[in-house]
């Protein structure tokens, strides 16, 4: 035999194991094509290569890759194979009647014999009796006996039969109307500031109940716009958006500050904080969530308590946004002891609060 050329020899090698036969055990291929050849040919072609005796070590070892590659792939396909649900080929288990049985012709039902008797029928009984009996049995019957009902309803010659018409009557689909889910709103953790989330294309995806002060406009009829194009919306004057190119790259806001104005109302001046948020534990990026806070309100000196009975209303109030709003586990119980030390001084006598109270311009009017 004469060799051909190595490119030429390796192609051939590749076609059916009878046919590369010859060439797979006396063409002094190297180890390297070997393995190549091992990958890209078959079960066939492994036996004919494994009696070379120039097999080295890296060629046994890339035919035991492949054979025990091929288990595993035999091994998942009758293991698929047997947790495959069988199909359900009918209703009943029960074997199907030989062929002369379903051959042999029904035995004739005999007729129950008319009424001859002057009594004249109960429409009632001879509707039950119809009911049980076949439409030509019904048919057969004398026509006064034979309710009008079941004379407006039975088949004709020309008309389809009863399961053509009324077979898609008791199977249709009810039709029922899409909800859309439901979207919680974020909690306001403060009387001056609002909380936002934003999905990764930076649409509006959740607001807290005090974006209205900013916007104008009730929270969910904000859904789905464009953070940034909302804020340039309702800006006070024509300003340059810093927060699309910060969100584009996934950075934090920090102390941004964005002045809008709803109506004819003095504008507000907010301070925009905000993270970006990843999914865990594949680290994708979701979005971003953040508050903003109204600066000039802020800056105001707190309003004095009108008595002890607003101060601690308003602790309680506090503790409570402040339980809500928070996931750390220490600020969750100074939450709780706020709110446990509140209820503890409403229930002491109203001298005893005054007089331990530290405020200032309230007194003991009593």
């Amino acid at each position: 035999m004469t060799t051909p050329p190595k490119d030429l020899a390796c192609l051939l090698a590749r076609d059916r194991a009878d046919i590369a036969a010859p060439i797979l055990r006396k063409v002094p291929f190297s180890p390297p094509e070997l393995i190549e050849l091992v990958m890209q040919s078959g079960p066939e072609h492994h036996i004919i290569i494994a009696k070379r005796a120039d097999l080295t070590l890296d060629v046994w070892l890339a035919l035991a890759r492949v054979a025990a590659r091929r288990a595993q792939i035999e091994d998942t396909v009758k293991k698929t194979a047997r947790e495959a649900p069988k199909p359900v080929t009918g209703f009943s288990e029960a074997p199907p009647p030989s062929f002369e049985a379903q051959q042999a012709p029904e035995p004739p039902q005999a007729l129950e014999p008319q009424r001859t008797t002057a009594e004249p029928s109960r429409p009632e009984k001879v509707q039950e009796k119809a009911a049980g009996q076949m439409p030509e049995q019904v048919l057969e019957q004398a026509p006064e006996q034979v309710p009008e009902q079941a004379l407006h309803h039975a088949p004709t010659g020309n008309g389809p039969a009863p399961s053509q018409t009324h077979g898609h009557d008791e199977h249709k689909l009810i039709s029922t109307p899409y909800r859309q889910p439901t979207i919680e709103p974020l909690i306001d953790k403060s009387d001056d500031s609002w909380q936002f989330e934003t999905r990764r294309d930076g649409t509006i995806h959740r607001l807290s109940p005090n974006a209205e002060m900013a916007f104008g406009r009730a929270a969910p009829s904000l859904y789905g716009d464009q953070f940034a194009a909302a804020l340039q919306a309702h800006a006070a004057a024509p300003v340059d958006d810093e927060i699309s190119p910060a969100m584009a790259r996934h950075r934090p806001l920090r102390d941004l500050i964005v002045e809008t104005r709803v109506g004819q109302e003095a504008p507000r001046r907010w301070r925009l904080r905000a993270q970006p948020r990843f999914s865990f534990p594949d680290g994708r990026f979701e979005g971003y969530s953040g508050s903003a806070r109204d600066m000039d309100m802020a800056a105001q000196p707190a309003r004095p308590p009108k008595s002890p009975e607003d101060l601690l209303d308003r602790m309680a109030y506090a503790a409570e946004r402040l339980s809500l709003s928070t996931t750390s586990p220490e600020l969750e119980d100074y939450a709780r002891t706020m709110r446990d030390c509140v209820e503890a001084l409403k229930t002491m006598p109203m001298s005893v609060r005054i007089s331990a109270s530290p405020m200032s311009g309230i007194t003991d009017s009593d």
